[in-house]
């Protein structure tokens, strides 16, 4: 199950693709460790956008309408997403 950490952990909907998120809602960034192992980091991203993760059916799916070439994305090679 993918978890979601905004102040605390939070348990999200099963995903095929994300296996957790990390965000820092001081200073707006997102980081996603996909199942795949990639870390991904993402600027400039809305705290509501990423409560939006809680209330979607499928985090994949809000993921690719919300995220995904929407915000700046870096790829964190040999990264703790927890860093």
């Amino acid at each position: 199950m993918a978890t979601l950490e905004i102040r605390k952990s939070v348990k999200l909907p099963e995903s095929s693709i994300i296996e957790k998120l990390v965000y820092d809602k001081e200073k707006c960034t997102l980081r996603i460790q996909f199942e795949s192992g990639a870390v991904y980091f993402y600027k400039d991203v809305p705290q509501n956008i990423v409560k939006g993760f809680c209330k979607a059916p499928s985090i994949g799916s809000y993921f690719v309408s919300n995220i995904k070439n929407k915000f700046k994305a870096t790829k964190i090679e040999n990264s703790d997403i927890e860093k």
